[in-house]
């Protein structure tokens, strides 16, 4: 498996600028300092802050935002649907607006999946889990439908 450079630490993704400040500002008043903006394009605002790239850093900050009221998913820099030989994405849904997909992304946070990103499909956006281990893509179905939620899984984009 390739190393995952950097993982960022999602707030969330909006349809428009003044969305993303807003939450961002939110978050910045709760003690969140730091966060930045990036525009994905195709009307995904993501607000983020770097620097979780330490299993301990990430449980410990997504305790810290979950009881200050937050969602936090953990997403790497490589493109999501990217291929990855002997991987596979996990397709958690497809959505026609950034805020249907995003309350999905903070409905699986809740349920401790985490490790998810926002992809961009013809007309549609996907919820996804990048760079699944083949070997651990039943065991992942498994939990996923035991806390209600579906998943399909499908190869990377070469």
């Amino acid at each position: 498996m390739a190393p995952r450079s950097h993982i960022n630490a999602v707030f969330g993704h909006f349809a428009t600028l003044s969305g993303a400040k807003a939450y961002e500002a939110k978050a910045a008043s709760r003690l969140f300092k730091g966060l930045q903006i990036v525009n994905n394009g195709c009307g995904d605002y993501e607000v983020y802050i770097g620097g979780a790239d330490r299993p301990s850093d990430q449980s410990s900050f997504y305790k810290e935002a979950r009881d200050a009221g937050f969602h936090v998913t953990y997403q790497q820099s490589a493109p999501p649907m990217q291929y990855q030989p002997n991987h596979v994405v996990g397709v958690f849904g497809s959505f026609r607006s950034v805020a249907k997909a995003n309350a999905l992304m903070w409905a699986l946070s809740d349920r401790f999946f985490y490790f998810l990103d926002l992809a961009r499909g013809p007309n549609r956006w996907l919820v996804v889990i990048p760079q699944v281990p083949i070997k651990k893509a039943l065991s992942i179905a498994k939990e996923v439908a035991t806390a209600g939620f579906h998943i399909q899984f499908q190869p990377g984009v070469k």
